[in-house]
């Protein structure tokens, strides 16, 4: 998505490494493979930064599910729509 590339140009620019991106769909994103699941991941990482808005609420459930919500991220831009999402 946009906000997974916007958010991968700005850790870079900061000096965060990327462990991984994770997508179901897989691919690519700015030169790092993206992983089916949080479990095909290779190393340690700190926290995940959620960034998809097309299915934000499922999504923070499936990292929740995998890390623990102490390490799952949501820009502020996406709690308004899970809160959509949740009402609907």
């Amino acid at each position: 998505s946009d906000l997974a590339e916007i958010a991968a140009i700005c850790a870079a620019e900061s000096g965060i490494v990327i462990a991984g991106v994770v997508d179901p769909a897989g691919g690519r994103l700015l030169g790092l493979m993206v992983r089916e699941n949080f479990a095909d991941l290779d190393s340690d990482f700190d926290a995940v930064l959620v960034t998809d808005v097309a299915s934000v609420t499922d999504t923070v459930a499936r990292a929740v599910r995998a890390v623990g919500a102490d390490r799952v991220l949501v820009p502020g831009l996406l709690r308004g729509r899970i809160r959509r999402e949740k009402a609907a």
